[in-house]
């Protein structure tokens, strides 16, 4: 089976659309998260929804609220409400570019994806589910909430963890720690930010493959892993199952 592999496009549809063209000469296509970004600014909301600047006036914050409090008036508000209904416009867009190569696509979500990426017409969500296509089993795991750091995003993988074998394609967000996971802060320091518990599930289950993206600085493959955050230059990664192989496809 021959995999076309990406992650973390932000929703940019030239990328969508040029991923959708290469995906015509694969079996199957994945993207391991950050389909679309979560910030929409008012202007670009007021053209695609036709509102005017007063649907989004919003209540100011009283000086005792705590955070608590905030987020869950920004939940509840007119603005939250229009940039759901935005980001799911989005959603709908890239699902119609991704339909257009007919082939099957699986995704999992990302810190950045907040609309449902509910399955249907040849796309599939495989967070903590298994699928299996044409013989090659498929596992994902996606990101389970914006405010949890990357141990904690194991916190459910327990139970996916034995959905995994020798024969598996592994799609996870997070990567695991010390494999394409590096990171450089302003000061110039190398810092790793994978996971550690995935990392260790990783040795124990030894998948066939295991791709994931989040940290773009270290997009690229070592041996069975892949990190395929989309940097600023247009690549892909084909993956074929049979022989192993792990290629970058120019997209």
């Amino acid at each position: 089976m021959r995999i076309l592999f990406t992650s973390d496009i932000h929703g940019l549809r030239a990328v969508y659309s040029r991923f959708t063209d290469t995906l015509r000469k694969y079996d199957i296509g994945i993207i391991a998260g950050d389909l679309i970004d979560e910030y929409i600014s008012d202007e670009d909301l007021m053209r695609m929804l036709d509102l005017s600047r007063d649907d989004f006036v919003e209540d100011l914050p009283e000086p005792d609220d705590t955070l608590d409090d905030r987020l869950e008036a920004w939940r509840s508000s007119p603005q939250h409400a229009h940039l759901m209904r935005g980001l799911e416009m989005k959603e709908k867009e890239f699902k119609r570019i991704l339909r257009e190569a007919g082939k099957p696509v699986l995704v999992i979500p990302g810190n950045h994806d907040r609309t449902a990426l509910s399955s249907g017409e040849l796309l599939f969500n495989i967070h903590m589910i298994k699928l299996d296509l044409n013989g090659v089993r498929f596992v994902g795991y996606g990101w389970i909430g914006s405010d949890l750091d990357p141990e904690r995003q194991m916190d459910r993988f327990p139970d996916v963890e034995p959905l995994i074998d020798s024969k598996t394609v592994l799609v996870t967000h997070c990567p695991p720690f010390g494999t394409l996971d590096s990171t450089e802060d302003r000061a110039g320091m190398i810092n790793r930010i994978g996971s550690k518990a995935l990392a260790e599930a990783v040795v124990r289950r030894r998948p066939a493959f295991h791709l994931f993206g989040h940290v773009h600085a270290s997009a690229g493959f070592r041996a069975n892993s892949v990190n395929g955050s989309y940097p600023n230059v247009s690549h892909f990664f084909g993956i074929e199952t049979d022989s192993g192989g792990v290629w970058t496809e120019q997209g």
